[in-house]
């Protein structure tokens, strides 16, 4: 959103108090680049009858590349309704139907004011909204509320190509801090209800995922790390031929991970799976960049019996 909120300022600045209403402005631009998304061939016309209080925005895009988060799409528009603010210190408002090529229409509303930034993304009963204050323009907060789980695929794609996320709901909180000079920083507070996913080879498979999940990310330079604390609560998992129907209570779950660079495979130098009495787990794995398992140690505990394996893939 940082791109279009650049175009959102530069176009509000030349409606300033004190000059003639009633014109029209338009930019054609070759191409727009930010530390978030990169957009092309970008067409923007603003309209502002007489002295009418709100104006008319239109934004088409022909090509939106977000790298980093492995989202990209085709011939982005969006038009709304820009409302001048009748105080100084109140901020500019757009809301209207944005799409990507022919898929459905979403409500895409940015507040833009001089003490804050908000976006807010919506569809029926689902929210995606942002926030970003003044005073801490390096730290951005993001709310989900009932966003299927199915939005957050090309993200989970930059781990795990082989996952494909189905059914369920995410609800939570998430953080990004960008200071410049320091590496980038992303706290998430988030719960899945009713959750699914399967790999593309049907190996590992899971519905009905009720899961609550506190992340933490770093990426100092090139290299990106992660540890996530979970509790899992009821649904069903499958792996290869060993299927497991979670209980009623919660098991938790924790895994570190860490990546040395955007082409390299992942690795897991910890995790763990508590279940006690009836199963403990922990252990290290290894991947290789197509996300199969290259190297596995296990320590199983069950009933007071313990077992230990080590599998390395040549």
């Amino acid at each position: 959103m940082r791109p279009i909120l650049l175009l959102l300022l530069a176009f509000s600045a030349t409606l300033l108090p004190g000059q003639a209403w009633g014109r029209s402005a338009e930019a054609r631009i070759a191409r727009i680049d930010s530390p978030v998304a990169v957009l092309q061939q970008v067409w923007v016309r603003l309209d502002w009858p007489g002295d009418a209080r709100d104006g008319q925005l239109r934004i088409r895009v022909a090509r939106a590349d977000a790298p980093d988060l492995g989202y990209g799409f085709d011939d982005l528009a969006w038009s709304c309704t820009l409302q001048r603010p009748a105080q100084t210190d109140a901020p500019w408002r757009c809301s209207g139907d944005v799409r990507a090529g022919g898929s459905a229409p979403m409500r895409l509303s940015v507040d833009l004011g001089p003490a804050a930034t908000g976006v807010a993304l919506e569809r029926a009963d689902a929210r995606l909204a942002l926030e970003r204050e003044a005073a801490g323009p390096d730290l951005t907060r993001i709310d989900l509320t009932r966003v299927p789980l199915a939005w957050a695929q090309a993200l989970v794609a930059q781990a795990w190509e082989a996952g494909r996320l189905g059914a369920g709901e995410l609800d939570g909180q998430v953080s990004v801090r960008t200071a410049p000079g320091e590496p980038l920083a992303v706290d998430a507070d988030l719960s899945v209800t009713g959750g699914a996913f399967e790999t593309d080879d049907a190996g590992a498979a899971g519905e009905g995922l009720d899961l609550g999940a506190r992340v933490r990310f770093r990426q100092p330079g090139g290299t990106a790390m992660a540890a996530v604390d979970a509790t899992l609560e009821g649904g069903a998992l499958l792996f290869g031929n060993a299927f497991i129907d979670l209980p009623d209570a919660p098991v938790e779950l924790r895994v570190d991970a860490m990546r040395d660079g955007p082409g390299a495979a992942w690795s897991l130098p910890r995790f763990e799976w508590h279940d006690a009495p009836a199963l403990v787990g922990r252990g290290s794995a290894e991947f290789s960049v197509d996300g199969s398992l290259r190297g596995l140690e296990l320590e199983l505990e069950k009933t007071g019996d313990r077992y230990t394996a080590r599998a390395r893939k040549s």
